[in-house]
């Protein structure tokens, strides 16, 4: 029977390791990384080739994004007669299909009767697609108007199968409004990064769902319940190309506005993203140790956040060790001020409120989606995320966009 020290010596151990799996895919993964890539980096090429492109994306009741959406993709630089644009109406009821039929003449679009979500939308509209790159984009995503040139010139490397671009948005662009504000940036910028730097060592399996890149053949039929970014990166990397970011092909998308959309983002977004590896997996990925370190690191630890930072406070308030109880008690209190602020929206105009908020959402989306999996359910139907809808971006590269 085990002593009270014994006990004791126990709790601290179950502390700290549950410390460092917490902060394992936040500090120790990236500096791992970090030196990793400055190791060895594999460059890619780049030519000044322009492949045909279909731009394509699902919406559902978009009225309020859809027509500056299509005004951006055809402002794209990019030769008129190689880019398409598809548009996959899920049974939209507001105005979205009336508004899709005024622009008959310069898009192609689908209309369709019965919502059965993004992906079954997504698989319709490649069947329009008639380009050799096919370019995956979000209704609330605007892009500059060099990003398509950008990301097209890296498919004269053979061994790229898809390109990503790279978010520049921050939370001050929706400042100025009383409602939830969401602390995204504070990850974002921090995982683009790692995403780059992956990609410079030899893939990311991460492709940017605002807009990314993907050869035709590479492109897989995407099941209800996947997350197609994800999906279509995995499928990339298991066919034996690379998954690239390119911080010079800058997208813009606003943040959520509201508390409950950012924790059913998250809650999707993971669910779907489980459902996806398990699914994908392959003995490519198995056998390709950088590859599957990535998904250990960047996947199934970031899924399992809420449930070490859990434990990560239980087993140190448990301990007698001063140090881990005040640590505990910062995270516990850090969490209490969270919960405040996702309640109290006005709140979060203050950072540390509004990270906290964050910082309570990440948790919260992190339990309940791998709860979801673990009783096999899955997110099938889709709920786009409401955003502030942008004004029409103005390039990072001394491009102006056109009026």
């Amino acid at each position: 029977m085990l002593g009270g020290s014994e006990i004791q010596n126990l709790l601290t151990i179950a502390w700290a390791l549950s410390l460092v799996a917490l902060f394992y895919p936040w500090g120790i993964y990236p500096v791992l990384l970090y030196l990793r890539r400055s190791a060895r980096a594999l460059p890619w090429e780049e030519s000044g080739t322009e492949p045909s492109v279909s731009i394509l994306l699902a919406v559902h009741n978009a009225e309020r994004e859809i027509e500056s959406k299509i005004r951006n993709c055809l402002e794209l630089e990019y030769p008129h007669g190689k880019l398409q644009v598809v548009i996959v109406s899920d049974a939209s009821t507001d105005a979205t299909p009336e508004i899709l039929a005024r622009w008959a003449a310069k898009i192609t679009f689908k209309c369709l009767r019965e919502r059965k979500g993004k992906n079954h939308a997504l698989n319709r509209g490649l069947e329009l697609c008639t380009s050799d790159l096919i370019f995956f984009t979000d209704v609330g995503a605007s892009f500059e108007r060099s990003s398509i040139r950008k990301l097209a010139r890296h498919f004269s490397d053979s061994s790229i199968g898809c390109a990503s671009s790279f978010i520049r948005t921050n939370v001050s662009d929706t400042a100025g409004s009383k409602r939830w504000k969401s602390g995204e940036d504070l990850q974002l910028g921090f995982d683009l990064r790692l995403r780059l730097w992956e990609s410079e060592v030899y893939s990311t399996v991460n492709a940017v769902g605002a807009g990314f890149l993907v050869r035709r053949e590479l492109v897989p039929n995407f099941p209800s319940y996947h997350a197609n970014d994800f999906g279509c990166a995995l499928n990339v990397v298991n066919s034996g190309y690379r998954v690239i970011v390119d911080p010079n092909a800058g997208a813009h998308m606003a943040f959520t506005t509201s508390r409950d959309g950012e924790l059913q983002r998250k809650v999707r977004t993971a669910l779907r993203g489980m459902w996806t590896l398990v699914e994908n997996l392959s003995l490519r990925l198995l056998t390709r140790p950088f590859l599957l370190w990535q998904i250990v690191s960047r996947k199934a630890a970031r899924w399992l956040f809420g449930y070490f930072y859990a434990t990560a406070i239980v087993f140190g308030l448990l301990t007698p060790i001063l140090a881990a109880r005040t640590i505990s008690s910062l995270m516990l209190f850090a969490v209490g001020i969270g919960f405040i602020a996702s309640i109290r929206p006005s709140l979060t105009e203050m950072k540390v409120f509004r990270y906290c908020s964050f910082l309570w959402i990440a948790i919260e989306g992190s339990l309940v989606a791998v709860g979801l999996f673990a009783l096999r359910k899955k997110y099938s139907i889709w709920s786009p995320t409401n955003r502030d809808v942008l004004e029409p971006v103005k390039s990072m590269d001394g491009d102006r966009a056109a009026g």
